[in-house]
């Protein structure tokens, strides 16, 4: 018989209910430390697209002896498959980042372009001279492991066309 004054088992469900908002803690700093690794490797990965396409861009549509630089793209969908491939080597930890997940910005004035929401994917063409500027965004869609709904993620970086 017992002769003290807790009942048997209440241990076991203080147990039981603490290392249930432990392990959720410990899922959730986990996710979030993914969620900030993904954006930082999304990020890296938008400089490296938009990098490629400060230095291509300038040569759109050159061939022969007026290319004087290691790939000078055809056309405007050409320095984009170059982008998007640019942009697939340096974000390898997120799977593959399709045509539709990038967008490029070419403006006649250096600096971040006005309106990103009108873009609609590649307005780049020949005729992007040194000082103009280029914009890459890349976006892409989070799953956190915990069901609290998919994060939608984009970086943009811009550069000068060289």
């Amino acid at each position: 018989m017992r002769t003290g004054g807790e009942p048997r088992g209440q241990a076991l469900v203080e147990f039981a209910v603490a290392i249930s908002l432990f392990v959720l803690i410990l899922v959730g700093l986990f996710d979030l430390g993914r969620g900030v690794f993904n954006y930082n490797t999304l990020s890296q990965a938008s400089r490296e697209g938009a990098r490629l396409a400060s230095v291509q861009a300038n040569w759109i549509g050159e061939t022969g002896s007026n290319c004087t630089v290691p790939v000078c793209p055809a056309d405007a969908a050409a320095m984009k498959a170059n982008v998007v491939a640019a942009v697939n080597a340096r974000a390898s930890g997120l799977g593959t980042i399709t045509d539709a997940q990038v967008k490029i910005h070419c403006s006649s004035t250096a600096g971040k372009p006005a309106d990103t929401s009108t873009w609609t994917g590649n307005n780049c063409a020949s005729g992007n001279g040194p000082g103009q500027a280029v914009t890459v965004r890349v976006e892409f869609t989070f799953i956190p492991m915990i069901n609290i709904g998919n994060v939608d993620m984009s970086s943009q970086t811009t550069m000068v066309v060289n």
